[in-house]
């Protein structure tokens, strides 16, 4: 009977699991629930088990850290606003001659997105726009002089 709750309990997980996308919360009830059953059904120790699962978080929030960064500076520039869309926006490194003017097209938490003088698309990514020297309003500014 327990084998039977277990069976009837996995498989509906794993059918919304793949009817779904993948969602942070299943992956966790799923993993509390293998481990219920490796615990459980099987006896086993459990200590094996989460230390991989320890050596594979840090492993994935290694391989995921420039994607983590984009979304946290994503989310910076949502909240403090240094440039809204269709701002002109002149955007350079620090220390470089060279330079990029366009109007902003979309701010999402990973990238913002602007069309350049020559009509061409650019996607940079949010950790990578903390870093460089943003100066708002260009057009409007160059415009008055």
């Amino acid at each position: 009977m327990r084998t039977r709750a277990i069976y009837t309990f996995l498989s509906f997980f794993l059918f919304l699991y793949l009817q779904t996308r993948i969602d942070h919360v299943l992956i966790i009830i799923f993993a509390i629930a293998v481990t219920m059953i490796i615990g459980f059904v099987f006896k086993q120790a459990l200590t094996g088990f989460w230390a991989a699962s320890d050596v594979t978080t840090v492993i994935l929030g290694f391989a995921l850290r420039n994607r983590i960064l984009d979304i946290f500076f994503g989310l910076a520039i949502n909240i403090e606003r240094p440039y809204k869309i269709v701002d002109w926006i002149e955007i350079h490194q620090r220390m470089a001659t060279e330079k990029v003017i366009g109007e902003v097209l979309r701010i999402s938490w990973r990238a913002t997105h602007f069309k350049t003088e020559q009509n061409t698309i650019k996607v940079i990514p949010n950790s990578i726009m903390t870093t460089m020297v943003v100066i708002s309003n260009y057009w409007d500014k160059n415009l008055a002089t």
